[in-house]
């Protein structure tokens, strides 16, 4: 099972990198609107080079405005990397394969249920309650807060697998192990280096 302490990852080494992940996901949000037409562009050069700008055009000229005025592949690609390092940074929080797989469980039930939304909002003939609510799913999901919850929700209610704790366990131990091996030897060092001074006298 993924289990992210297999890795032997120290606790400061993980919290130091989620903070510096939570840091850039700052930025990313504060910088938004710097993105887009950068993304925007970069999108429009790939499709025009493969002969697919008409059907891309086509495509987003059938996406509602209520859901997104902004480039639809512009659109996937921030969310998709915004919600990557967000579950990269509760990888690391959780610590545990386990929990990371709720965590995914529940990405995937949010993003399945505004998929299900603009759908019924398409289909349904521009359903303005179906379009706001899946919009609204979205930005919610494109943030911060699925760490805000999910992470000491998962935490306190889903405890880790037996076999992560044992793990875990079995590094602690290791690293007593060898913490005492170590000053067992630099003891009988000692001891030898005093027992040579005593002969020499």
């Amino acid at each position: 099972m993924l289990s992210l302490s297999t890795f032997r990852i120290p606790a400061v080494l993980r919290y130091g990198l989620a903070t510096g992940l939570g840091l850039l996901l700052f930025i990313a949000g504060a910088n938004s609107e710097q993105f887009f037409p950068s993304l925007t562009s970069f999108w429009q050069h790939v499709f025009s080079s493969v002969g697919l700008a008409h059907r891309v055009g086509a495509l987003q000229q059938g996406v509602s405005t209520q859901v997104t005025t902004r480039s639809l592949p512009a659109m996937l690609t921030y969310g998709l990397l915004y919600t990557s390092v967000c579950c990269l940074i509760m990888a690391l929080l959780l610590n545990s394969g386990y929990r990371l797989k709720l965590v995914i469980r529940a990405y995937l039930a949010v993003f399945l249920t505004c998929i299900l939304l603009l759908s019924i909002g398409k289909l349904g003939g521009d359903i303005t309650w179906a379009y706001q609510l899946g919009r609204r799913l979205i930005d919610a999901v494109v943030s911060p807060l699925p760490i805000m919850v999910l992470t000491p929700t998962i935490s306190w209610y889903a405890p880790m697998r037996k076999t992560e704790e044992l793990s875990m366990t079995s590094k602690n131990a290791d690293e007593l192990g060898a913490s005492t091996q170590s000053r067992n030897y630099h003891s009988a060092k000692n001891v030898a280096i005093a027992a040579d001074k005593a002969a020499l006298y």
